[in-house]
C-alpha cells in the first residue's frame, strides 16, 4: 500500500462563502481525505465539519 500523498493550494480568501471541490481516485479498500486550514498568524488544523454544507 502507498503512503498518503499530500496536496498544498493557497489560496486568500474573502469572508463569506465559497465552493470548494475536492477530486481524488480511490484505489483499493484503503482511503483516507483530510482538509486543513490555516488562518493567517495561526497553526494549520483540520476544517470542522460544521463549517461545511452541501
Amino acid at each position: 500500500m502507498e503512503a498518503p500523498q499530500v496536496s498544498f493550494k493557497e489560496v486568500a480568501l474573502t469572508k463569506g462563502l465559497h465552493k470548494i471541490s475536492v477530486q481524488y481516485f480511490q484505489a483499493g479498500e484503503a482511503y483516507e481525505l483530510k482538509l486543513d486550514w490555516k488562518q493567517k498568524g495561526k497553526e494549520r488544523k483540520v476544517v470542522d465539519k460544521s463549517v461545511l454544507f452541501h
